[in-house]
């Protein structure tokens, strides 16, 4: 018994046919490849083309179809179809008008796209999450926990991920901390879990790298089989698409995603994956630049109170001070006996040494608000002894003198200058030039 060979057009996956050229499109002809195209058994025939196009796509791939015979030209149409088991797929048709002994005809050939569809789809979705990530303002806020939250269910609905988590490095890079994980079948966020480099020290030796971890079985990739004897059991998971987060060129996290079933990622989703990662880091460096900035605010403010407590102390008390120092003059022009005015000299210099004490305190608070100027001054080196030694002659026996014998080399006077290029302080030891004599 003879085997009749199948023709070209029937070994074609997809469906060729021959129609006429005028709405519906009536099928004279058409390729067995149209059973496993529609899902339809052999014992059902395809009538015409608008028949086998999706309701809504109908009119307008209609009107592109027509235009395109009525020119003369070349179509190519991609549309939806439904099949007999409701299933929707998206096809590509190309086709064209062509002449037979007279008669005219169209020509064509239907293809199955739908993956690729998806794919371009996908792509779409990917890159409009990446716009909204960028976007967020949780980004610009430094938010870093909040802004995972939406990293993880961001990545997790646009790439039908199961679980997605944010994890950080401890400083010297041998813990991980989960910040969030986001489980789209439970729609909950999970937190606070700890992995040790020394539990898995090929995991982390390949996260540290900085390279992407792409996982498509946990179970035999050597970078993730460490984690089949518990974890990836107890959660199911197989698929596994890590992802560093580097801010200034260090690893300081992952991204992590984890899917219940094998599955081998595309370049598309790697990329997708890395620069939600980018984002993380971004989200991270903007937090630390934050916390920065508001402790040199808190500094600045401490500064500045501490300033105007040391101002308003000061002026308070050299209130008082300038009345106390006023009355002494009016006491030393009354009839006061020379012991008197020896003891009245007395409090009047050390009055004076605490209202300069005070300026003192003054001068401290413009330091710190940038406002201080240093100025000439000279100070006559023998009164200034002198009047040391009427303050301490109190504080020693009634039958002890005092007296000061000054290095006859020593300058008479000491000269502060403003610090324009000059030395601030004329700068002297004494140690060797002035003797203090205790009789």
């Amino acid at each position: 018994m003879s085997r009749q060979r199948p023709t070209l057009a029937n070994l074609l996956v997809g469906m060729a046919y021959l129609a006429h050229p005028h709405s519906p499109y009536h099928l004279l002809e058409y390729s067995a490849g149209a059973n496993p195209l529609f899902g339809y058994s052999e014992s059902i025939a395809l009538n015409n083309l608008n028949a086998i196009i999706h309701p809504d796509d109908l009119l307008a791939i209609d009107y592109q179809r027509q235009r395109y015979i009525q020119n003369k030209q070349p179509y190519d149409l991609e549309y939806r179809i439904i099949t007999q088991d409701q299933q929707i797929k998206y096809v590509h048709d190309q086709g064209q008008l062509i002449e037979v002994h007279g008669e005219s005809f169209i020509s064509g050939f239907i293809s199955d796209v739908t993956n690729r569809f998806q794919t371009r789809q996908q792509k779409q979705l990917m890159q409009q999450a990446i716009v909204a990530a960028a976007l967020d303002s949780q980004l610009a806020l430094g938010n870093f926990e909040c802004y995972s939250e939406i990293i993880c269910q961001m990545a997790a609905n646009t790439l039908n991920i199961d679980i997605v988590g944010v994890w950080l490095l401890s400083e010297d890079q041998q813990q991980l901390k989960l910040i969030r994980q986001y489980n789209r079948k439970e729609a909950n966020y999970y937190q606070d879990i700890t992995l040790l480099a020394n539990d898995y020290p090929r995991y982390f030796s390949a996260l540290i790298s900085g390279r992407t971890i792409d996982a498509g079985n946990a179970y035999i990739d050597p970078r993730t089989n460490e984690f089949s004897s518990v974890y990836l059991p107890e959660t199911g998971i197989y698929a596994l698409l890590d992802t560093a987060i580097r801010v200034s060129g260090k690893v300081v996290g992952v991204l992590c995603c984890e899917h219940k079933k094998v599955r081998y990622w595309s370049d598309d989703e790697i990329s997708f994956v890395g620069q939600l990662g980018d984002q993380l880091a971004q989200a991270l460096a903007n937090q630390q630049h934050l916390h920065t900035q508001r402790l040199m605010l808190a500094s600045e403010a401490r500064s500045s109170a501490k300033s105007q407590f040391f101002a308003s102390i000061s002026h308070e008390i050299r209130t008082p001070m300038n009345g106390i120092l006023g009355m002494i003059e009016l006491l030393q022009l009354s009839s006061i006996n020379q012991k008197q005015q020896y003891y009245l000299s007395i409090i009047e210099e050390s009055g004076q040494l605490l209202l300069r004490i005070i300026n003192d305190l003054l001068d401290f608070s413009k330091l710190e608000a940038g406002k201080f100027s240093l100025y000439e001054s000279s100070t006559h080196l023998e009164s200034l002894f002198q009047q040391s030694v009427n303050l301490l002659q109190h504080s020693v026996s009634p039958h002890t003198a005092i007296h000061i014998d000054l290095n006859p080399k020593l300058p008479k006077f000491l000269l502060q200058l403003k610090p324009d290029g000059c030395e601030l302080t004329t700068t002297l030891c004494f140690s060797k030039s002035i003797n203090l004599i205790f009789l």
